[in-house]
């Protein structure tokens, strides 16, 4: 096992007005939603998301990038991604986040949550989706074998 796929990862399903917030093992492969942090232009706030560092101590971060046409979200997703490298000095993968929020809809309508919590919810359970799709492209490197 690497040193960057053992212990916690943190995932964030980015947005310029909400960020989903998601922990999980590389061992077991699967992530909790946490929170979703509120932004401006992307820009959470850090006091937030350092509080969430300390309490769990992720070793990864994982974001899921939305491949999109939209300049200003990629840009933003960029300096976002640029920041947490910075700011905790651990490595930020990024991974396609196509059909993550629909899904994550999805099974919060199929739990039976009602449409203003499926909204609070929302991002957070993507962001745990998110996680857990970086967890199988990596799954080779968690059990330890050869890629």
């Amino acid at each position: 096992m690497t040193k960057e796929t053992g212990g916690r990862a943190m995932g964030f399903d980015f947005g310029l007005k909400r960020i989903g917030v998601a922990v999980g093992s590389p061992v077991t492969g699967q992530a909790q939603a946490l929170s979703v942090l509120s932004a401006r232009q992307g820009v959470p706030d850090w006091a937030q998301v350092s509080a969430l560092v300390k309490d769990w101590q992720p070793r990864v971060f994982v974001a899921g990038d939305p491949n999109s046409d939209d300049r200003n979200l990629m840009g933003q997703l960029k300096k976002f991604v640029k920041e947490l490298e910075g700011r905790f000095e651990l490595p930020v993968h990024l991974i396609d986040e196509s059909y993550s929020s629909i899904e994550a809809g999805y099974q919060l309508k199929q739990g039976g949550d009602h449409k203003g919590l499926i909204r609070k919810k929302l991002d957070k359970v993507a962001a745990a989706l998110i996680l857990e799709s970086w967890f199988c492209e990596n799954e080779s490197e968690r059990d330890g074998d050869e890629p």
